[in-house]
């Protein structure tokens, strides 16, 4: 939850139908607490006027929903205006730190003498200001999430988590936000990342991670993390590559060296695609490149970032390629990326010749290399070049509440 900026909230009061008509339209009041507040509305049961911060907008009222028989409160634009934190835990960023958002209402069956009071909160939330938090906010979310049960304090969880349960939250992520769960392989690729070891696949799920080496702990070889990594990938395939992905038409969770195995026996234009150890956020293809003399090399172009397909999408720049011909094993790339293409040839005007953005490969004769060289024109067409990395090789009774949307991604404008 991002403070100042406006969000949506969907509630149901689940009661038995014969009541619905009876209690009318009653007043739902909406707060933020802290953990600590939370813990003590659990132990008392009773409604509470503690709040942790400002909400506006926050104060609805339920519905009657003719289609559902159900009453709904919609909260459209909430916002959070202020927010009070408590005491910081040793240790602990202010991205660990966790609230709820806490529903109540009051209301009575006049003709019965009964009144009721209810209240129920939100799955636990993290308070950010500024995009560059949302990362670790949601490595704090989804680590409680795991380990959400009936029967815990609110909200506490362990230091260390087995790996299913990890890879399986996980998995449901990547299904949510980008229309396809993991592989076997990619999970098995997953924790070797994490665990920075190779061990064997029937040990997987007897071994622990802890939140620290989830999401603080930068590997040996890089400056990251693994959650760092593995959100980076969430975000850029649900941004600019989700059709391709649920098409499984990228293998993606792949190293160098077993990419180079898959292509060993592939014919000149096979590649395939893979996200890369050396940069956040970005993908690489692999290819089977055929030089003069016969002899076969598996090149691999430098990875593509965000910012690349903000100029020009990824299977615009595949299609550009003539060298890529077909996707590994062997499927054409018109037939696995061609209905992914958009035109991008602005309207042209009079009096003037149009161009447009195009990926090219500029292969070093002297060297099998592909090298970085500024765009040059070439019958009215201006060139977005890619380099080689300079590898070559061969290769979730009677009534209660119930709480809808919850989006991992801010929408986009």
């Amino acid at each position: 939850m991002k403070k100042n900026t406006r969000f949506s909230v969907t509630l149901r009061l689940l009661i038995v139908k014969m009541l619905v008509r009876k209690i009318g339209n009653p007043i739902l009041r909406m707060s933020i607490i802290s953990e600590s507040q939370a813990q003590g509305l659990e132990n008392t049961n009773a409604s509470t006027s503690c709040t942790s911060g400002e909400l506006i907008d926050n104060i609805g009222s339920l519905e009657y929903n003719e289609l559902t028989h159900t009453l709904v409160a919609i909260f459209r634009n909430i916002r959070l205006k202020k927010i009070d934190r408590g005491v910081k835990k040793v240790n602990e960023r202010v991205v660990e730190e966790k609230f709820a958002l806490l529903f109540q209402s009051n209301f009575g069956l006049d003709q019965e003498g009964l009144a009721f009071s209810l209240w129920t909160l939100s799955l636990p939330t993290v308070v950010i200001v500024h995009g560059c938090q949302e990362q670790l906010a949601w490595a704090t979310i989804i680590w409680d999430n795991i380990c959400a049960k009936t029967d815990r304090k609110l909200f506490e969880v362990p230091k260390l988590l087995p790996w299913n349960r990890v890879v399986e939250a996980l998995t449901m992520k990547f299904r949510a936000c980008t229309g396809r769960g993991l592989t076997m392989e990619n999970l098995l690729y997953m924790f070797i990342k994490a665990h920075e070891s190779k061990q064997p696949v029937p040990a997987l799920n007897n071994r622990m991670i802890s939140f620290s080496q989830f999401c603080k702990e930068t590997t040996q070889q890089h400056s990251y993390t693994s959650w760092e990594w593995i959100y980076a990938i969430l975000k850029i395939t649900r941004e600019h590559f989700q059709g391709p992905w649920i098409d499984e038409s990228i293998i993606g969770f792949i190293d160098k060296s077993s990419a180079e195995n898959h292509l060993a026996n592939c014919v000149p234009g096979t590649f395939l695609l893979r996200f890369p150890e050396i940069v956040l956020a970005g993908i690489s293809i692999a290819w089977v490149h055929k030089e003069k003399d016969g002899q076969r090399q598996i090149l691999h172009i430098q990875p593509f970032t965000a910012k690349d397909f903000v100029i020009r999408s990824l299977a615009n720049r595949i299609c550009d390629l003539d060298e890529l011909k077909y996707l590994y094993p062997y499927i054409p790339k018109q037939e696995a990326f061609g209905r992914y293409t958009t035109s991008t040839i602005p309207p042209r005007h009079k009096d003037y010749v149009a161009s447009e953005l195009r990926t090219v490969l500029i292969l070093d004769p002297t060297s099998n290399c592909i090298t970085d060289s500024p765009g040059t024109p070439n019958s009215g067409k201006s060139h977005d070049t890619s380099s080689s990395e300079y590898n070559w090789t061969s290769l979730d009774e009677m009534c209660g509440f119930e709480v809808d949307n919850i989006s991992m991604f801010a929408p986009q404008d």
